[in-house]
């Protein structure tokens, strides 16, 4: 059996943290393929069926648990060892040990293990004791072995983690959660922009992002009621000013749709959008209908630009037409050129033999 020595390259807890800030980072610097590598590392190593999994749920029970007393850390943290006993360690040095080359090859070793960490001695404190447990790496020197029992003991009585997570609920939102969200935001509206081309204007976007980043349901939907105040009070404005009674019929029979799908989200992007359109093509202003803060203050400002992004989408479209067309040509002059090469050997694959023949036949004769 190995004496006990930390290699952050072997924690497990400093592995998953030091990949998932790989990702964030790419995503920051629009390295998206640089993240997605280290999604796909995360997702392969880190799945709920792997060993590897086992030993890190064990490890975010000693870090983010909050104990009351001294004795229920004691007791709280000797549970942890025991399950960890029945782990089996070869196969999670194995995975370990798979990972660290698949994150050589694909993301490169320079740098990957020099971000910070906070709390870098309780992370190696819980994995000496895991590994201790196991029986992979024991830790040989007890005044060695009391030191990192303290050490965690102490983080359990005093978890600096958890009053972390309990000040950012305070907060609302906490920069670390806020850089993830962005992230989770970011990378949802780039795929939905490149499946809808844009098409969600800008108070659209603000209403889906705010669904996005709620923390729950309860905090969307008090959102959504205060919008859908808004959008109502904006409909009647325009509808008491509406001078076609048809246009008067036709808002009623929205207002009474918008009632019964209160907090519906695609309703209420519907009619943020109707909103929008009012207030941009002059019927009644934004500002006086008391919807400015979902629309321009230069309608014809927006008007142009939107003509601007349409033709620009017009020419995207048409170049990359254009593009499809040209490699269609090429692949069919390689078809053509391929056939006739084909043609040519067999012609005079064809014409040796009948030479031979003719050869044979003079023989004879």
């Amino acid at each position: 059996m190995m004496k006990s020595k930390h290699n952050k390259k072997s924690n497990v807890g400093l592995m998953f943290e030091f990949l998932s800030r790989h990702m964030v980072s790419g995503v920051m610097q629009k390295d998206n393929r640089r993240a997605r590598q280290a999604v796909r590392i995360l997702k392969k190593f880190y799945h709920p069926r792997s060993s590897l999994y086992e030993e890190f749920n064990l490890f975010n029970t000693l870090l983010y648990s909050q104990a009351r007393s001294r004795d229920s850390a004691t007791k709280l943290l000797y549970a942890v060892l025991e399950k960890a006993r029945g782990l089996p360690y070869l196969q999670i040095g194995r995975q370990k040990y798979n990972m660290l080359c698949e994150i050589y090859k694909v993301l490169g070793g320079r740098g990957f293990f020099n971000a910070p960490v906070a709390n870098y001695s309780v992370y190696a404190a819980i994995q000496r004791m895991l590994d201790d447990a196991r029986g992979h790496r024991q830790i040989g020197d007890i005044a060695d072995r009391v030191s990192c029992e303290e050490r965690v003991l102490d983080h359990l009585c005093d978890n600096t983690e958890v009053k972390r997570i309990v000040e950012y609920k305070r907060q609302g939102l906490y920069q670390e959660r806020f850089d993830v969200d962005n992230l989770t935001y970011k990378i949802l509206m780039e795929k939905f922009n490149r499946k809808w081309n844009g098409r969600l204007s800008v108070a659209q976007t603000k209403v889906l992002r705010e669904y996005i980043l709620s923390p729950n349901s309860k905090a969307f939907n008090i959102y959504a009621d205060k919008k859908f105040q808004e959008v109502t009070s904006y409909l009647r404005n325009y509808q008491k000013k509406a001078a076609d009674p048809t246009i008067t019929l036709k808002v009623e029979a929205v207002l009474k749709k918008l009632m019964e799908k209160k907090r519906d989200l695609p309703y209420l992007l519907v009619c943020v959008k109707l909103c929008e359109d009012i207030a941009e093509g002059g019927d009644i202003g934004g500002q006086s209908a008391g919807y400015g803060s979902f629309v321009n203050k230069n309608p014809q400002q927006t008007i142009q630009q939107r003509d601007q992004e349409s033709k620009k989408r017009e020419q995207e479209r048409k170049r990359k037409q254009q593009e499809r067309e040209r490699e269609r040509e090429r692949m069919k002059k390689n078809d053509i050129g391929n056939k006739q090469a084909d043609y040519g050997r067999k012609y005079q694959s064809a014409s040796k033999g009948l030479g031979g023949s003719k050869g044979l036949r003079g023989n004879n004769g």
